[in-house]
């Protein structure tokens, strides 16, 4: 055939298969077991945690944002209106009696002197809306400029923290059969509850959310929470320092400044009373208000725990979990998360233009972000197909220690490696297994006359002479046992149940080990036999291997072949 035919041949065709050998390795089949176990313990464990026998969706969302203020309208008689809040904070707040130990000097390419404030009253301390978010202003540097004369001023406003921002939600999910299910923050059907939460770090490094307050669906739809309440479970007070900002100028940039005097009297009484930063209230804050959507299975893959703050520790969130979110299909919680986004200079300018000149605002305060679209949370029902899926992930995985065994025990283990390889890449070559099925008839049938002596049949007689001949020296079985194996036997030969073993019988059994069974022989050389749709096309090595004896008989008979033959080589003198 030649290099080229030959290696033709191995590559386009021949065609690898998969075997299956089974190895008596006490070793190799403990480690198979051990990696299947710990396999089988890894993927438990994996698709419990991660709930995948579950089909999980996320939540599109949408909201509307407003803010109001507490007027005491039908509360309490202990209830205090935003507007006496105001009254109140500027008669004895510190930040309004004492505003001094708010100033705040600092120098980097230019100078920045906060100082001189003065309180304003509740008209000045609403809110500012912006898209999907509220601002709350804390602190403002006011310019006026009128008729060519300038005035400037610093101002904190009053009665921040009384403020409140109004939310009213809604979402839409796919479950797994692909119907959309629609939820409010308002009574009805799929009606939502609403936990206000932090994100906080387990124990382990998992995510857990510290809850604080359960608002349950009101009858206006939103739900309303004060800003104190915001900053709260964001761990912010406006008038504690924010270590964010970098400290109060140095005593050198300090000296350096117009009014040295007067600013390194201040540091000097501020470094005393431990003034080296602003306040939150200075700077402001931006919070990040994050909505997470899950319905009662999704809910059970969160880890809740109650939030503490002021020492008061909020309601178990499993409670009102279990209570609430499992009494009825349909109902959703929803997490409020709220995190720092920025913790200093959230400035806000703004400008106003008159007939005379101008006014002009930079406001510093509480601006809260509330999240508005995308997917969070998450949303699970059981569903078979998902489990089905599951199952054959787990199947496919379960393989992964056989590949893994079988590279060692063919590649990795010297000497043996190679007759397990062997074992396993044993080649099938169709012609010589017809020879060696053929051979062995030969064989079955010298065999056969030389057991029934040359008679058409062999007799019960026959075979219970030879085959207690052979177990003779075996003393496990008695005779009554060896009876009993000789009647087993012939009764598997006489397949046409004549109490005789025909040739053909004979064959049949002796060739029951052969890949390629008489019939199969028949069926290759019998032209009527059907080839199957693709038989054409793909088996055609019989017929090849056929054409090629034909060929090489031919050659031999020619009269050239037997000249050739009959050739006698010369005898050196």
């Amino acid at each position: 055939m030649g290099f080229l035919g030959t290696a033709l041949d191995a590559v386009a065709g021949t065609v690898t298969l998969p075997a299956r050998i089974a190895i008596r390795n006490v070793r190799l089949g403990l480690f198979m077991r051990a990696l299947q176990i710990a396999l089988v313990a890894v993927l438990v464990y994996y698709f419990y945690i991660s709930r995948q026998f579950y089909f999980t969706a996320s939540a599109d969302m949408s909201l509307h944002i407003w803010s109001t203020q507490n007027s005491c309208i039908g509360a309490s008689a202990d209830c205090v209106s935003f507007t006496e809040k105001a009254q109140q904070e500027l008669q004895s707040a510190d930040f309004c009696t004492n505003p001094d130990q708010y100033n705040y000097y600092y120098v980097d390419s230019q100078a920045w002197e906060y100082k001189d404030f003065q309180c304003t009253g509740n008209s000045q301390s609403a809110s500012i809306k912006m898209s999907d978010q509220l601002y709350f202003p804390t602190f403002y540097q006011e310019e006026i400029s009128r008729n060519g004369e300038t005035s400037k001023a610093n101002y904190f406003t009053t009665a921040v923290e009384e403020q409140r921002t109004a939310v009213l939600l809604k979402y839409s999910v796919l479950d797994h059969k692909k119907v959309s299910r629609r939820g409010y923050s308002h009574p009805g059907p799929n009606e939502m509850a609403i936990l206000i939460a932090r994100e906080v770090e387990g124990v382990d490094g998992a995510v857990q959310y510290e809850t604080f307050d359960a608002h349950l669906p009101q009858e206006s739809g939103a739900f309303v929470v004060p800003v104190a309440r915001w900053l709260a479970v964001a761990g912010v007070t406006l008038d504690e320092v924010n270590d964010a900002d970098s400290m109060s100028r140095s005593d050198e940039a300090a000296q350096a400044s117009s009014n040295a005097q007067d600013v390194m009297a201040w540091l000097s009484d501020a470094h005393a009373k431990g003034w080296y930063q602003p306040t939150f209230r200075l700077t402001g804050v931006n919070l990040v208000v994050k909505f997470q959507f899950y319905n009662s299975v999704g809910a059970r893959g969160v880890n809740l725990q109650a939030g503490t703050i002021d020492g008061v520790q909020a309601d178990d969130p499993e409670i009102f979990r279990d209570d609430w979110l499992n009494d009825q299909d349909g109902r959703v919680l929803c997490l409020a998360v709220v995190q720092v986004e920025k913790d200093l200079w959230t400035g806000l300018p703004q400008v106003w233009f008159t007939d005379t000149g101008h006014i002009s605002r930079f406001y510093e305060g509480v601006k809260i972000e509330f999240q508005n679209g995308g997917e969070y949370g998450q949303f699970a029902w059981f569903d078979p197909q998902t489990v089905f899926n599951t199952i054959a992930s787990v199947a496919v995985y379960i393989g992964f220690p056989v590949i893994i065994v079988n590279l060692v025990a063919v590649h990795l283990c010297g000497k043996t490696s190679r007759v397990y390889l062997k074992a396993q890449n044993k080649p099938v070559n169709l012609g010589m297994m017809f020879c060696n099925t053929a051979c062995t008839l030969m064989m079955a049938k010298t065999t056969f006359e030389s057991i029934s002596g040359g008679e058409e049949k062999v007799t019960k007689e026959h075979f219970d002479r030879r085959l207690k001949d052979l177990f003779a020296e075996n003393k496990a079985l008695s005779e009554e046992e060896k009876n009993q194996m000789v009647e087993f036997v012939y009764q598997c030969l006489d397949n046409e149940g004549d109490e005789s073993v025909t040739l053909s019988e004979f064959c049949t059994a002796l060739t029951a080990g052969c890949v390629v069974s008489v019939a199969d022989m028949a069926a290759a050389f019998d032209e009527q036999a059907s080839a199957g749709p693709l038989g054409p096309l793909f088996i055609h090595g019989m017929k090849r291997e056929q054409e090629l004896v034909h060929q090489k008989l031919a050659m031999e008979s020619s009269p050239q072949a037997q000249k050739e033959a009959t050739k006698v080589a010369p005898v050196s003198a």
